[in-house]
């Protein structure tokens, strides 16, 4: 019993050394295949350890970005708000001068319409200083025609009256030689004197003053024409 028992435990073991053998021979390949697993996996490993470390990098490299961005954005902030305030002092300032413009504008629509009233004004205070000086040239010839008219009436006045003192003198001394008196005889030295005064004076008469008006002379050479056509009586 004992060696039937024996026979079994070889048989036994012969079974378990084979089923050993596959195994070990399975165990072998799974290894095999478990180390070029953990080659593959270990490839893997290093691959996606060097991808994070490159992630890494970019990602350190996108903060510094980032964090140059956020400063840049800050600087920029900044001056969108300092050009905020530029532009609201330019539009005030542009507020300012567009009513400082249309004031401007209304004063030059007043100076132009004053300008237009001064220049009409000036117009006619020219006229009226081209009437006013031709009026007082009138005048002033109008007052030297008067005071050569008022001097050559006078003078023609006194020659008028000298002329009618010789007249009367003649017809005295004409009467006398009428009437045959002896007397009354003119002497020939005072008729010469006589005559000699009274060619001066009718000289003097029709002559033509200096500077005198045309209706001056014209007045005294008519004197002077009717003295000429008196009768003969009367001289």
């Amino acid at each position: 019993m004992d060696t039937g028992a024996a026979v079994i435990s070889i048989e036994e073991y012969n079974i378990l050394k084979r089923t050993y053998d596959d195994y070990v021979e399975s165990s072998k390949e799974l290894e095999v295949e478990l180390e070029s697993a953990l080659e593959d996996v270990t490839k893997k490993l290093d691959d996606r350890n060097e991808q994070y470390s490159n992630a890494v990098k970019t990602i350190a490299a996108l903060n510094d970005k980032l964090t140059a961005a956020a400063g840049e954005n800050s600087r920029l902030s900044e001056k969108i708000i300092k050009l905020s305030d530029t532009v609201h002092d330019l539009e005030k300032q542009k507020t300012q001068l567009e009513q400082k413009n249309d004031s401007l504008e209304e004063q030059v629509r007043i100076l132009q319409h004053s300008e237009a009233d001064l220049v009409s004004k000036l117009e006619v205070v020219e006229e009226e200083k081209i009437f006013l000086m031709c009026e007082m040239e009138e005048r002033i010839a109008q007052s030297i025609h008067d005071n050569q008219e008022s001097r050559l009436k006078q003078e023609l006045t006194e020659l008028q009256a000298e002329l009618a003192r010789m007249d009367s003198e003649l017809s005295a001394y004409r009467q006398r030689d009428v009437h045959g008196d002896s007397d009354s005889t003119v002497d020939p030295a005072v008729d010469a004197t006589w005559m000699t005064t009274s060619s001066a004076d009718s000289d003097e008469c029709c002559a033509q003053p200096e500077g005198s008006k045309d209706a001056s002379k014209y007045s005294l050479n008519d004197s002077c024409s009717t003295r000429e056509h008196l009768p003969v009586e009367k001289w």
